[in-house]
């Protein structure tokens, strides 16, 4: 997934009121395609506040926890 499809996605999905779950899912899901960018740097890419970088941040985490434990979400 790249920068311009998660912004679509996050527009469309604020509209929605879940942005922030759609957030979250994505960065869990995609967190082997994000893992060697800084969160910052993504935060800007997209145009989300600098405060989602620590989300970012547990979204890794998680993954590489679900990775430890053989999990996925497929």
């Amino acid at each position: 997934m790249n920068y311009e499809d998660i912004k679509i996605a996050l527009d469309k999905a604020a509209d929605e009121n879940n942005k922030t779950a759609l957030f979250h899912y994505i960065f869990l899901k995609h967190a082997p395609d994000f893992i060697e960018e800084k969160p910052e740097d993504i935060c800007k890419q997209i145009g989300a506040t600098q405060s989602m970088a620590q989300e970012i941040r547990k979204m890794r985490a998680l993954y590489l926890f679900m990775k430890e434990k053989n999990l996925d979400l497929n």
